[in-house]
This record gives structure tokens, sequence and C-alpha cells, in this order.
């Protein structure tokens, strides 16, 4: 398949890269490190060359080591931002082609320098790139723990690692790729966050207490926004494909591991 073909045929990457811009050498060196890591992924994909775009935030990164067919996006260089700026050009990216894919990657720190963070990061780029998750594909099976009555015949929407409906509906990394027709349905990212809070601070106080006192991460609003977003609407139809125990406090391997796409969630118990 020739480079035209490719990108007219498969999904759109857009990465956010954020690298502090006071950092010094080796510490720069150890964050190319975390991107070369996750296009290595990329490269191995059955799609090496489908288009990437990039939006670079704190250091000025004009262009990704041996990255091809990738285009530096976005605002003029912006020194600080978070998410949202890439996850806007993405979503306008779906509303001009609602008939196409995305894919949406970081280079965050996930945990910060936990020992976990580099495996679940691996787990979850990995995921991306995988044939099932890349395509949004639909799985040939179903599991008995949907989470709605329509999700044993919907298709899937928004493929990940590992989809979980608690605390919120969202992906531990948030890293995934989804369908276009249903991204074009989601509220604007630059709106989103501001709308969740308000969703939650005026919420009935019979259903939930004081909404106001509900920290953050565990209702995705404030800075967990983001992570909720690409979740939020009533029409998703989840899918994943990480086969293996995967919880907050687990030492996960590095082992290799083969993708099993399934609809989600996959297990009935929030520590499977």
């Amino acid at each position: 398949m020739s480079n035209d073909d490719e990108t007219k045929a498969t999904t759109a990457t857009f990465y956010n890269v954020f690298i502090p811009p006071e950092i010094g050498l080796k510490e720069l060196n150890m964050e190319l490190d975390i991107i070369k890591e996750q296009l290595a992924f990329r490269e191995k994909s059955t799609h090496p060359v489908a288009p990437l775009y990039f939006h670079s935030i704190g250091k000025d990164i004009k262009e990704l080591p041996n990255c091809i067919n990738c285009e530096r996006i976005g605002y003029k260089y912006r020194s600080t931002g978070d998410e949202t700026l890439t996850l806007s050009k993405l979503y306008e990216y779906c509303k001009e082609n609602p008939d196409k894919r995305v894919a949406y990657i970081h280079n965050n720190r996930l945990f910060g320098r936990d020992v976990n963070d580099a495996t679940i990061r691996d787990i979850v780029t990995k995921s991306v790139f995988s044939d099932e998750c890349f395509m949004v594909q639909n799985p040939s099976r179903s599991t008995t723990n949907n989470i709605n009555n329509k999700s044993s015949s919907c298709k899937c929407n928004v493929c990940s690692a590992r989809f979980t409906p608690l605390p919120h509906y969202h992906t531990s990394g948030n890293m995934w790729t989804a369908d276009c027709a249903y991204i074009s349905n989601l509220i604007h990212p630059s709106s989103f966050i501001e709308k969740m809070d308000i969703n939650i601070d005026t919420a009935s106080s019979n259903r939930l207490g004081n909404p106001k006192s509900i920290p953050a991460p565990w209702v995705g609003k404030g800075e967990f926004a983001h992570v909720h977003w690409v979740h939020s609407h009533p029409d998703i139809c989840p899918c994943d494909v990480y086969p293996s125990m995967y919880t907050w406090d687990q030492h996960l391997s590095r082992q290799d591991w083969a993708p099993d796409l399934a609809k989600a969630p996959r297990y009935s118990s929030i520590l499977d």
C-alpha cells in the first residue's frame, strides 16, 4: 500500500507532546527516550506511516525523532498548556471527517516516577497501535458485563487497553482510538471542563450529598475531565484489548502479551 493509500485508509493519530521547558539535557534525553519508545510501537505496527499529528507544549519540539508522515500542528509554540489543546484539534478533525478514525496518545508521566509508569505506558500505547484498536474493530464475542442493555449489540466506537466504569467512565492512561462519527457528538474539549464542573456542582444533594465536596478524580471534573471526555456520551460502546489483571496498585509485568478484543467492561469485578 502506498503512503497516499495508507493516509486515506486508516486512522489519524494525535500526539500530545509535553516536555517541561526548564529541564536540563539529561532530563531532556529521558523525555525523548519516552517519545522514541512510544513511536516504536507505531513503527512495529501494521500502519507505520499512518498520519500522525503532534502538538508540542513546553520545550519547542519542531519534529519527532524517526517519525515518518508526522506533522506538527496546532497553535504557535506554547510553553504552557494541557491535553485540551491536542484533543481540540482531534475533535475538529473528526467534525470535518466523520467517516474516519482517530487515535490519541501522549507522553505524560502517568504516575509520576512510580515503578509502574513505564509499564502502563507501554501497555496503553501498544493497545492503541494494535490492529484491533487502531482500526476500531468490532469484537466477535461479547461479555456478560456490558454497561447498558444495547451494548451487547452496539458497534465498538472507542477502543483502549482497559475500560473501567468506576469511579467514572474512563481508560487508565487516557490513550485510545475512536470513530470520528462518535467523537463528533461529544462536547468540544475546550468547553468540557467547565460543563463537567457545573453539572457536578449543581447536582441534586438528595442523590450526592454535597456534590462540591466530592473529589475531582471520583467524578471526572476539573483536571480529570479530559480523562472522562472520550467516554462521556450516552452512545459510548467501549471495547478493550488488554486481557490480564490491571489494577491501580498492581506491579505489572512488562512481559509480552497478545491483544484480545472484547466488549467492555470485560470483567465483573474492578479487581480483575
